[in-house]
């Protein structure tokens, strides 16, 4: 039953390394906010929070070519959706210019500004966009199916520029913290990093599978990539090589969330698990199952203390992530004991 939806304790994930196995102590999660059982939906693809109690989303029926809807809603009530805008084709990703006004894709390659309750079309040609990805001076930019990485012009609403960024199709944009890079991954395993305003590419990295997600370390030196491969991976940007595989996960991974103050990522997976691994430590911390449906998107809350979940078919679910911490430092302490892996001959 979707009663059942969160377990009260989080599973310790022994690290690839097996050295660095330990149990850790239980850690409780906090009781969540439910949406409702749908026998197929509402499938939230994306989901983004816009003020610390208020979120956005992207709600779609479960084909790609039926229409969608772009949604507000409420943390304390996350099953009650309020129709922001409509789209054609189902829903891929959001981002927000502020509180009112959002810029979302589709599946058919389309592109809205939706504002006071319309939704504008952008005059734009292109494939499935699933990636979208906006600076700290409010520039978006789009990743299409073609491999082609658009900036868009908000005002013209069209595109202001396009670069042949991958040979296959754009899984996710991510700039660095400092904002002068953005990494973009790719469904044949292609990872680029890119200087930013002037799209020039300045590393590539190569990975076996599709990367579906991918985070920048808090000082930029290193990368966070998970996707089909099923793995958590940790890149080392001065060397542009893969570092370590962090964690296995039970299935491919669609989202990465980054929490602040601390070297922790929870990776959420398609089986409805999320997997949490500390890359400063390079081990697994827990793994909890949050959902009874694949995992599309998650965010974090303003103040980090919550995730939101948007799902397949079970719309969207508010974690309390507070444990989470609590349980990594613990990790750390016993790690320190132990001590890291010796080098491989």
């Amino acid at each position: 039953m979707f009663a059942n939806l969160v377990r009260r304790s989080l599973i310790a994930l022994p690290a690839i390394c097996s050295a660095w196995a330990i149990l850790l102590p239980t850690a409780g999660i906090a009781e969540e906010t439910k949406a409702p059982e749908f026998a197929d939906g509402p499938w939230v693809s994306d989901v983004l929070w816009i003020a610390p109690d208020r979120l956005v989303a992207t709600q779609s029926q479960g084909l790609p070519l039926r229409p969608a809807t772009v949604v507000t809603l409420d943390a304390a009530t996350p099953s009650k959706f309020q129709v922001a805008g409509e789209a054609e084709k189902s829903l891929w990703s959001v981002v927000a210019i502020d509180a009112q006004h959002f810029i979302v894709s589709d599946y058919g390659g389309s592109v809205y500004a939706v504002q006071d309750g319309k939704a504008a079309k952008f005059d734009l040609k292109a494939r499935w966009i699933r990636a979208l990805a906006i600076s700290a001076d409010k520039r978006v930019l789009a990743g299409a199916e073609d491999g082609k990485l658009i900036e868009l012009d908000l005002e013209k609403k069209t595109q202001s520029r396009s670069i042949d960024a991958h040979a296959s199709a754009i899984m996710s944009i991510t700039f660095s913290h400092s904002g002068d890079k953005l990494a973009t991954t790719a469904s044949n395993g292609s990872i680029k990093i890119f200087n930013w305003p002037a799209l020039d590419q300045t590393a590539e990295l190569k990975a076996g599978d599709a990367v579906w997600s991918a985070l920048f370390s808090a000082d930029d030196t290193q990368l966070i990539t998970a996707g089909s491969e099923r793995t958590i991976d940790l890149w080392n940007l001065a060397t542009n090589e893969r570092a370590l595989s962090i964690a296995a996960c039970s299935d491919w991974v669609s989202s990465l969330v980054a929490l602040p103050g601390s070297s922790l990522i929870v990776a959420g997976g398609m089986d409805g698990n999320v997997t949490v691994v500390d890359y400063g430590m390079m081990h697994s911390v827990a793994r909890a199952k949050v959902a009874e449906s694949g995992i599309w998107s998650m965010a974090l809350s303003p103040d980090a203390s919550r995730l939101a979940v948007g799902t397949r078919k079970n719309g969207v679910s508010i974690i309390d992530v507070a444990d989470w911490k609590q349980a990594a430092e613990t990790a750390a302490i016993e790690m320190k004991k132990i001590g890291p892996p010796s080098p491989k001959p």
